[in-house]
């Protein structure tokens, strides 16, 4: 009976996880995970942290996109200049999500990897409050680094990785410079960090994005911008296969 109801529970909340670990890899919000995995009557407090650290974000992805691992149709490189054209964001960070397949010497392990532009890490981290426990971030023109979490550090292999140490991923050695702190779920703290362009190459996707996150400059101005990217990514495309979410809305989807 207790194996049913874990099984039920697990159903139940499999969009709201989905959509939390976006979060957690985008803005940084680890609190909200852990939170959620607790009990879903903790609404109010996560309610604060979508207000605290996602208030001057926005999220763009393809239609039926429900986190990294699902596969979705429609952004581009092409979509990505659409909305770095608008004014008023202080950066735009195309993202590219992948599980592969981690070598060390001869052991394998398997993770999420999440890449974003090399010269946007450092500011990107220190925007989310994700702060490295070891070595320093990825730096702009950096190809083949890589920054894990803690959990892949100290349990993907039989020996803990450290910095300096290299790692193979998709036949191509990464050098690891960063070890994060610990964020407080298992997706976040096992996942591998690496520059879009080395992403782009051992994964053959030289113009697919999964993600645009969208850094607002003044979370006043989030309606007008938002609508501001609707129309003209519609306007570009010709289609309207994309979706423009506010932390406030992800939060409103993931409570139903």
């Amino acid at each position: 009976l207790d194996y049913l109801r874990y099984a039920i529970s697990n159903l139940t909340h499999r969009k709201l996880r989905s959509w939390l670990t976006v979060i957690g890899i985008i803005i940084g919000v680890a609190a909200i995970i852990s939170l959620i995995t607790i009990s879903r009557g903790l609404q109010n407090t996560i309610e604060t942290q979508f207000e605290q650290f996602g208030a001057n974000r926005i999220l763009i992805s393809a239609r039926g996109f429900q986190g990294p691992g699902t596969l979705s149709q429609g952004l581009t490189t092409e979509d990505v200049k659409t909305v770095e054209s608008i004014s008023g964001f202080k950066y735009v960070a195309p993202g590219l999500f992948r599980s592969a397949e981690i070598r060390k010497n001869k052991e394998t392990g398997f993770t999420l990897v999440g890449s974003l532009p090399a010269e946007i890490f450092e500011e990107f981290f220190r925007d989310a409050g994700i702060e490295i426990q070891e070595g320093r971030n990825i730096q702009d023109n950096e190809k083949f680094v890589a920054i894990i979490g803690i959990r892949a550090a100290k349990e993907m292999f039989s020996r803990e990785l450290r910095i300096g140490d290299k790692i193979e991923i998709g036949k191509k050695e990464f050098k690891i410079v960063g070890i994060l702190e610990e964020i407080g779920n298992a997706q976040d703290d096992n996942q591998i960090n690496i520059p879009l362009d080395a992403s782009r190459e051992i994964f053959n996707e030289p113009e697919k994005v999964d993600t645009i996150i969208a850094q607002v400059k003044s979370s006043s101005d989030i309606p007008i911008l938002q609508q501001k990217i609707e129309k003209e990514l519609e306007r570009k495309r010709d289609d309207t296969n994309f979706q423009v979410l506010t932390a406030t809305q992800i939060l409103e989807q993931i409570s139903e």
